[in-house]
């Protein structure tokens, strides 16, 4: 949404940047304002050196040099977009937005915006109370017994405000009632569910689970995550989609990791919440995870509002070998430098960090292949230079350099797989065209110079990409 200049102004002068910036560093008054250590997690310091001026309204630090506005802290800081922060800020001020001319699309607008609201309030509602829960039990509880067992500090269950559902049928019910939320709007945040037919009432969707809130980088809690404490299945339950959750269009921990990608240029995907969890409370804090789904353009648009760099974590066995290649397409559409990552024996990032160390996955993903390399060696495993087993790997590796908007990439690429195929780039170029069609000798004469051999690598100009590689705009 575009917002007109006049509401951004009226949105910054309702809000102060020592109260925003305050949330993240203690600031105490100096002769010329406010001072405090950097709040910036690449920036470790002993003495303060980060200023911020109460009647400018920006901050600088002398030490690091970041410097800017409420929005930039915003921006650098949580990882928000320009309408993103401006929204926020507006709605932190109880400041509308902007009316729109067309008085029905106006009056949608309405309707949607406050039915979201009372969704997002029921979210609230249910965290608070996940939260509160599982500080209420005692230590002998299954659950605390859980937490105990997998490792986690109190610290990092306050970071990521984790909670317990209790194992009785309905206390949220019960609880959202007292507060006054309607049973349809628990019902279709997907907190409660109606009873069977026949009988009134409704139950509570989570269970004697470990809560983890799925939270925007705005603040808001956008739905849930549980983990089963026993056995039982599904061992993770996670909320159905509603109008303020989608899953492709969501990553888990962004609001708490954030500002440790921007800081780092490089985020690290992982899949599930244990295993962020357990990285950021290990030291490896500029982790996303998806949730059940593969990852999608609209969570690379996440990831690309801080950084290019990314490092994905596969398991690795087959389903990780497919994870990768499915992801493969995705990451470098849009514009990301992506690189790959699998752990030994079938452990996940939690297994790993637990037994070998922080220092030494840290080594891993430093040390991390290009994803294009990692996925393409795979395909190789077994590869004897066969003229039909040439032509399969064509047909897999086209799609994906297809999508790659940047030439320069592209054919740095097409480089490495007429090497690795010993087969010419000429050829190579002229194999991922679509001149494919069958052609008599008489239609096109043989030209050896073409011929897939490492003998002709030279011939041609490596800088021209085949026809059909378009930047993808």
């Amino acid at each position: 949404m575009r917002f007109p200049p006049e509401f951004i102004e009226r949105v910054a002068e309702a809000n102060n940047i020592v109260d925003i910036i305050s949330q993240y560093t203690q600031l105490k008054p100096t002769g010329s304002g406010l001072m405090g250590r950097c709040p910036f997690p690449d920036h470790q310091e002993k003495t303060a050196s980060f200023s911020v001026s109460e009647p400018k309204q920006v901050y600088h630090c002398f030490g690091c040099h970041k410097s800017g506005n409420i929005f930039s802290f915003l921006r650098d800081y949580q990882g928000m977009n320009f309408p993103d922060a401006v929204e926020y800020l507006a709605s932190r001020a109880n400041i509308p937005l902007p009316q729109v001319q067309d008085v029905k699309a106006q009056e949608r607008f309405n309707k949607e915006s406050d039915h979201k609201k009372n969704l997002l309030k029921a979210n609230k509602a249910a965290n608070e109370f996940f939260y509160k829960t599982l500080r209420s039990v005692g230590s002998d509880h299954p659950v605390k017994k859980y937490i105990a067992r997998r490792g986690l500090d109190e610290n990092i269950l306050e970071a990521f405000q984790i909670g317990y559902s209790p194992a009785e049928w309905d206390l949220l019910t019960k609880h959202l009632q007292s507060l006054g939320v309607p049973a349809e709007v628990a019902e279709e945040a997907k907190l409660i569910k109606a009873r069977k037919e026949g009988k009134s009432g409704h139950f509570d969707l989570f269970r004697d689970r470990l809560m983890f809130p799925i939270i925007s980088t705005m603040g808001d809690t956008l739905a849930f995550g549980g983990r089963i404490i026993e056995q039982g299945e599904p061992k993770y339950l996670n909320s159905p989609e509603t109008p303020v959750f989608i899953k492709g269009r969501v990553l888990y921990g962004l609001h708490q990791t954030a500002r440790f990608i921007r800081s780092e240029d490089v985020a690290l995907i992982v899949e599930g919440y244990m295993d962020l969890v357990s990285l950021f409370q290990n030291g490896i804090q500029n982790v996303a995870a998806t949730m059940g789904t593969a990852l999608t353009a609209d969570h690379c648009r996440l990831i690309k509002r801080m950084t290019k760099n990314v490092v994905v974590l596969f398991d690795g066995d087959h389903a990780g070998v497919e994870a990768a290649e499915r992801s493969l397409p995705i990451l470098l559409a849009a514009d990301i430098f992506p690189k790959g990552l699998t752990l030994p024996d079938n452990m996940d990032p939690d297994d790993f960090v637990k037994s070998k160390g922080s220092i030494v996955l840290k080594e891993m993903i430093e040390k991390a292949p290009d994803l294009f390399s990692m996925v393409f060696d795979k395909w190789l495993e077994n590869y004897r230079g066969e003229a039909s087993e040439k032509i399969k790997l064509i047909d897999k590796v086209k799609p994906i350099l297809n999508v790659i908007p940047d030439y320069r990439l592209r054919d740095l690429y097409l480089t490495e797989v007429s090497q690795k195929m010993t087969v010419s780039l000429l050829w190579l170029k002229e194999a991922l065209s679509d001149k494919t069609s069958p052609q008599s000798f008489n239609q096109k004469p043989f030209n050896p110079s073409h011929s897939p051999s490492m003998s002709h690598q030279g011939q041609g100009n490596p800088n021209l990409a085949p026809a059909t590689m378009k930047s993808a705009d």
